[in-house]
């Protein structure tokens, strides 16, 4: 993928896992990891999938509860767009932006 090509709240794929960009700078993207999402909850950790991290609010930002990863331009090269990237994921970026 090139940088234009990234949207807050829309999802890519790198090295085989799924993200959820954040943000999108001059060089760099900022991105939340959905595949395998690990949390403590009551001091334990547990292993949440994408709808489950959603529908607890780990995914409501920003400011995000999980960590979000900084993509410079080898990363971004390396990015692949996500197939279910579409009305959905518009309207998640735009409840980002309603957000800030």
């Amino acid at each position: 993928m090139e940088l234009r090509g990234f949207r807050a709240g829309e999802c890519f794929h790198l090295g085989g896992r799924k993200y959820l960009c954040t943000d999108v700078g001059s060089r760099t993207v900022s991105a939340v990891c959905l595949s395998g999402i690990a949390v403590v909850k009551n001091g334990r950790p547990v292993k949440l999938t994408e709808e489950e991290a959603r529908r607890q609010g780990w995914l409501n930002g920003p400011p995000y509860a999980l960590p979000e990863l900084t993509l410079d331009e080898w990363d971004i090269e390396a990015c692949r767009k996500h197939p279910g990237a579409g009305k959905r994921a518009t309207v998640a970026a735009r409840q980002m932006a309603e957000r800030r």
